[in-house]
C-alpha cells in the first residue's frame, strides 16, 4: 500500500465520520425540539384547563348566591393572579343570565348558563364555555 492509498482512506473515512455525526446532530436536535414543543403545548392546555375550572367554580358560586338573592348582579374577584368578573344580567321572563370570565397572563375563558324561574324554584341550564 502506498501511501497516497491510506491518505485516500483516511479521507473517506473522515467523511464518513462527518457525515454520521452531521445525522446524530440532526437527530438529536429533533427530538430536542419535539420535546420543548410539546412541553410548551402541555403547558398552555393545563393552564387553560385550570382556568376553566375556576371560571366553573366561580359561576357556580354566583348560582348559590343568586339564589340566596336574586338582586345578586355580579362581582369581580382577583385571586392568585387570576381576576374573574362575574354577571348576572335578566334576560326577561323569568330567565337571567350567568357568566363567569376568568383571565390570566392573556388568556380568558369564559362559561355561563341561565336560570329560569319556574314559579319559585329555579331551573339552571348546564354550564357551557362561550
Amino acid at each position: 500500500m502506498t501511501i497516497k492509498n491510506k491518505l485516500s482512506n483516511s479521507g473517506q473515512a473522515m467523511m464518513v465520520l462527518v457525515m454520521v455525526l452531521a445525522i446524530v446532530i440532526l437527530y438529536v436536535s429533533e427530538v430536542f425540539v419535539t420535546t420543548t414543543s410539546n412541553t410548551s403545548q402541555t403547558f398552555e392546555s393545563s393552564e387553560e384547563i385550570i382556568l376553566q375550572e375556576i371560571a366553573e367554580g366561580s359561576l357556580e358560586n354566583a348560582a348559590i348566591r343568586f339564589l340566596r338573592s336574586t338582586s345578586y348582579a355580579g362581582e369581580s374577584l382577583n385571586e392568585n393572579g387570576i381576576s374573574c368578573t362575574i354577571v348576572v344580567s335578566g334576560l326577561g321572563g323569568g330567565v337571567s343570565d350567568l357568566s363567569s370570565s376568568c383571565e390570566r397572563t392573556g388568556r380568558s375563558v369564559v362559561v355561563g348558563m341561565t336560570a329560569s324561574d319556574t314559579g319559585g324554584s329555579y331551573t339552571f341550564s348546564k354550564i357551557a364555555k362561550r
